[in-house]
């Protein structure tokens, strides 16, 4: 893990010199992240799959870590 953070890392500072190499003002963490994140969610909404066809769905797994109703329980099993 630890060299993918370090790629990260680089990624970034060649992208910062980027900015700074355009002419451009230097990149800068957001002064609120909620309303960023909340953009990025309503941009990409309309692209993600009906939930009943969500791999993570399918597997019987949800994105919020349980599972979802139609899972099996495992106490069906007799």
């Amino acid at each position: 893990m630890a060299g993918q953070d370090l790629l990260i890392d680089r990624s970034v500072a060649r992208l910062a010199a980027a900015y700074v190499a355009a002419g451009l003002a230097p990149i800068r963490p957001p002064e609120d992240v909620d309303a960023v994140l909340e953009e990025i969610r309503a941009a990409i909404l309309p692209l993600r799959m009906p939930a009943e066809l969500e791999p993570t769905t399918a597997l019987g797994f949800s994105t919020s870590g349980a599972p979802p109703a139609s899972a099996p329980t495992g106490q069906d099993r007799a």
